[in-house]
């Protein structure tokens, strides 16, 4: 559904798009892999938060000129917060004893989906138009999402409702 949303919702910015299809199907394939290996599953994500970072980058790049210092300052504020966040999350979830293997390819992703988190909201802030205004909350249910599903993994106790929490 969410291929066809963005082949349909596709404009003249066709490299902005066709860089999220590209990401739109390794989330398929990360969705595929991740009940094979966590670790499989989690590259195939990194690989398409990679294409929308390169895709929402190209966005803000068209809007460039319009971009002002407080801009910048207001930007790279709501940049901070979601970085602390990634220091807060990687901390919790090392109370949680996470094995040696999944620390590295955990961080990494972690600041990927965060560099992602952030690029939407650099992109929709500098262009506000209808198509993307919905993209950080979109982002943020992302964020949300794979959240939960590392804490799930690593947690000694079942997360209640937790099929329910990660799909909504």
């Amino acid at each position: 559904l969410a291929l066809m949303f963005a082949f349909f919702l596709r404009s003249d910015h066709s490299t902005l798009y066709l860089g999220i299809i590209i990401a739109l199907l390794f989330c398929l394939l990360g969705d595929f892999f991740i009940d094979r290996s966590f670790i499989e599953g989690m590259l195939m994500f990194a690989i398409a938060h990679i294409f929308l970072i390169f895709s929402f980058l190209y966005g803000i790049s068209i809007h460039l000129a319009n971009f002002t210092l407080e801009d910048f300052i207001l930007l790279s504020s709501l940049t901070l917060l979601i970085i602390i966040y990634d220091f807060v999350f990687l901390r919790y979830l090392g109370l949680l004893k996470i094995p040696e293997k999944y620390i590295t390819p955990i961080s990494i992703y972690t600041v990927l989906i965060s560099l992602m988190f952030a690029t939407t909201i650099w992109l929709s802030y500098i262009d506000s138009t209808d198509q993307v205004i919905t993209l950080p909350f979109g982002a943020l249910l992302f964020v949300i999402s794979d959240s939960l599903i590392a804490i799930r993994e690593f947690r000694e106790r079942p997360i209640s409702f937790s099929v329910f929490k990660i799909m909504g």
